[in-house]
């Protein structure tokens, strides 16, 4: 038996449907029954990317015109940038674009991905990362990220993690802390 994965995004330029995966199931044996844990962890990770990439496609699309003259705004070059998900680092394209000529402005180019994804990491991810470093070790809070399919990059010291703990502003450690508080 064949089972085809996709992904259907509606909007309103029409119906866009993606595959996303292929799985064979062959023989009747109970390590084929359902997802594997790997094969969930790849579906998760392909389902991310996918709908990221076209919500960034369409961010930009709608920031590409100027907002006062409707000119298109010239591409001055791109670079990437990672953005960490509780489902995978995906690295995506952000452009530089010319602001328009039509009103003064004191910088010449401006990235509107980097204005939009201005910590590049998911809310989700960053919550788990301070949750559980502030539970555990960073060291095992890292290998536990990793584990859950997050694409952590551990190098063994927890550092990344303890960066994005550190840089978490008082006013959420509260929220955060009531929130350990209603957990435990």
């Amino acid at each position: 038996m064949r089972f085809l994965i996709h992904l259907a995004a509606e909007s309103e330029a029409g119906q866009r449907l993606q595959e996303i995966a292929s799985l064979e199931r062959n023989e009747p044996r109970l390590e084929n029954i359902g997802l594997s844990l790997r094969e969930a962890k790849q579906l998760l990770a392909a389902i991310q990317t996918k709908i990221v990439e076209q919500q960034v496609a369409d961010y930009l699309e709608t920031l590409r015109p100027c907002p006062r003259c409707g000119r298109i705004r010239g591409l001055n070059g791109s670079h990437e940038v990672t953005f960490q998900t509780l489902f995978g680092n995906l690295e995506l394209r952000s452009p530089r674009w010319n602001h328009c000529g039509c009103q003064p402005n004191p910088a010449k180019t401006f990235s509107p991905l980097s204005e939009l994804l201005k910590e590049h990491v998911s809310p989700e991810r960053l919550y788990l990362e301070t949750k559980w470093a502030s539970l555990i070790s960073f060291e095992l809070a890292a290998h536990l990220l990793k584990d859950a399919g997050s694409g952590v990059a551990h190098n063994g010291s927890g550092t990344r993690m303890s960066i994005h703990f550190e840089s978490i502003p008082f006013a959420s450690w509260r929220s955060f802390l009531g929130d350990i508080r209603e957990t435990a």
